[in-house]
């Protein structure tokens, strides 16, 4: 089970290696490498690192941001809540990934000692715990923190405090003793096969060279030499998978595949067979052996050498099991003494070693109470000095009381005076804002006589212009909308009814012209008269509506903008005027009396 799982990009790969090497140096164990043993699933190996690890790192980069893998991993990282994201180039996590905290690695030059690096391994430590290094000796200690400024306490606790720290000290040294020294990585210098394809009943040979190791294996053979030669004879296609392992339980392991093909056709006969027999026996292969005297046997039950070469087999069968049960009592014997001899070093040396730390706590006891002794008759000297310098500060503390009291009441004579020449000024102030204030109203009533003043000229000067237009209306120009066919259809005619209005405001005294001498004179007027005619279908019956409306504005409104609202609203004040709106009203509603409908409504 490794510390700390790395998901990456295969383009990725160099990078990750210094990562990797970075993570190792703090202390931690951590699985990056995608080569998968043989024999084994790659999914399942990954499953089982990334289900063991107490960390997750997701390296995001321009290759591993569309890498489905890295996706998924990080996923299951993120639902254990032990993903902890890096970025090593400019872009964006996954969308599902983007509100996490993600640690900027792009600027990172491979320095253990860099901010950023520091930075990455602080968080990594807040789920993994503080890392394991390696001191100069030999000894693995904790990483801790640096220590924290306290505040001072009693020499007693002092005394005590160091003592405990002795204790800890000595406890944490003597189970680094227990400790074997740092122990090399094994290694596998060589391991192939001297002739990997062959047909059955072939052999060939295993070659391997190790060093680092206290025992190699080969899962298929057992227990081997650190370096050497095997012959083998395997019947079919198989792999062949060495693991060296050394003191501290460092494995590793390396998989070679035998490629073994079928012969071409043939009857073999008992002779040839029981010389397959002898050789396969010669050479130790047993399993091997026996299938050849099945065929044998087979062919020829009764032939003598076939019986000899089976009597032959099972003798050798029960010896190479009373050889295993022999070599397995004396490995357990060996074992069981081996372990007996290092549990006497043990207790030997842990019994030294106690008896060194009380020692040393003994020695660091007397010490810590002849400090303390010297430091008790300090703090009575000490104690003495504070004794005479408070009464020394005390003398000082009256005399400045009483300057203080003297200063207070200066103070005081002080603010009585000056709120005495404040209230003078407050007065003069007075006096003066009462004359700012009289000779402002005498101001503002010469200023509201004058607006008054102003005010009824302007209302006089209204009034006579009023006057002028009352006695002088405007020219006025008639226009007529909104007679379409439907009310050609019943003969109302536009130049009718505005020839008829035309009648009516020349009676009444306005000056009427056209449209086009209207336009042309800036103080003349337009009567818009407007038609609506509504005529809607309801099934059984139809509803007629006309509406009529008058409408007064300028002929031109670019100029004279004022004189048009006075012409309007004196024209519009007028008698004569309303008379004409009222009649061209009633010539329309009797123009609809004479052209009766069903449904007629009518609206003014």
């Amino acid at each position: 089970m490794s510390d700390i799982f790395i998901s990456y990009a295969k383009e990725d790969r160099e990078w990750v290696i210094a990562l990797a090497d970075a993570l190792r140096e703090q202390g931690w164990t951590v699985w990056w490498d995608r080569s998968i043993p043989f024999g084994q699933s790659f999914q399942d190996v990954i499953e089982k690192q990334l289900s063991e690890a107490q960390c997750a790192i997701v390296v995001w980069s321009r290759h591993s941001v569309d890498s489905g893998w890295v996706s998924a991993e990080a996923d299951e990282a993120r639902n254990r809540n032990i993903l902890v994201p890096v970025v090593i180039d400019d872009v964006a996590p996954p969308l599902v990934f983007r509100q996490l905290q993600t640690a900027d690695l792009k600027d990172w030059d491979n320095d253990p000692a860099s901010p950023v690096f520091k930075k990455l391994v602080a968080d990594i430590a807040t789920l993994l715990g503080q890392p394991i290094l390696q001191t100069p000796s030999g000894f693995s200690q904790p990483v801790l923190p640096e220590p924290v400024p306290v505040q001072k306490t009693s020499h007693k606790w002092l005394w005590v405090a160091g003592l405990a720290g002795l204790i800890a000290m000595g406890t944490l040294w003597f189970s680094n003793l227990q400790k074997a020294d740092p122990v090399p990585a094994p290694v596998i210098e060589e391991f192939r096969v001297e002739n990997a394809h062959i047909t059955t009943g072939e052999t060939s040979s295993l070659i391997w060279r190790t060093s680092n190791a206290s025992s190699v294996e080969i899962r298929e053979l057992g227990e081997v030499a650190n370096n050497g030669s095997s012959r083998i004879r395997p019947e079919k296609t198989r792999f062949y998978t060495l693991i060296a392992k050394n003191k501290e339980g460092q494995t590793v392991q390396q998989t070679v595949e035998v490629i073994v093909e079928e012969p071409a056709e043939k009857t073999p006969d008992p002779g040839s067979l029981i010389s397959l027999f002898n050789e396969s026996f010669e050479e130790g292969n047993l399993d091997l052996a026996e299938k050849f005297l099945i065929k044998a046997t087979t062919m020829a039950p009764d032939h003598p050498e076939v019986l000899k070469i089976k009597d032959r087999l099972v003798e050798e069968r029960q010896a190479q099991k009373l050889a295993e049960e022999k070599k397995l009592k004396e490995q357990q014997r060996a074992e069981q003494e081996r372990e007996r001899q290092e549990a006497e070093a043990r207790a030997l040396k842990q019994k030294q070693e106690e008896k060194r730390i009380a020692e040393e706590m003994r020695i660091a006891a007397e010490k810590q109470l002849q400090q303390e002794e010297q430091e008790k008759a300090r703090l009575i000297e000490i104690q003495k000095q504070e004794e005479a310098k408070q009464k020394k500060n005390e003398e000082l503390q009256r005399k400045q009381q009483e300057q203080k009291l003297a200063e207070q009441q200066r103070i005081k004579e002080d603010r009585l005076r000056k709120k005495a020449e404040q209230q003078r000024l407050a007065e003069i102030e007075k006096q003066k804002q009462l004359e700012a204030e009289r000779l402002k109203k005498e101001q503002e009533n010469k200023i509201a006589a004058e607006k008054q003043r102003v005010e009824e000229e302007k209302q006089r000067q209204h009034e006579l212009e009023k006057q002028q237009a009352l006695a002088t209306p405007a020219p006025i120009a008639i226009d007529v909308i909104g007679i379409d066919k439907k009310f050609k259809r019943y003969g109302l005619e536009a130049t009718t009814l505005k020839k008829s209005v035309s009648q009516q405001l020349q009676t009444a005294g306005f000056n009427v012209v056209s449209l086009a001498e209207a336009k042309n004179n800036k103080d003349s007027v337009v009567m818009q008269l407007r038609y609506k005619y509504i005529e809607r279908n309801y099934g059984a019956g139809e509803l007629i509506t006309y509406s009529a409306t008058t409408y007064l504005f300028p002929a031109s409104s670019t100029k004279g903008e004022a004189l048009w609202k006075q012409r309007i609203e004196s024209m519009a004040n007028t008698l004569e005027l309303g008379k004409v709106n009222k009649e061209f009203a009633r010539n329309v509603e009797k123009f609809i009396q004479d052209h009766p409908k069903k449904g007629l409504e009518f609206k003014k």
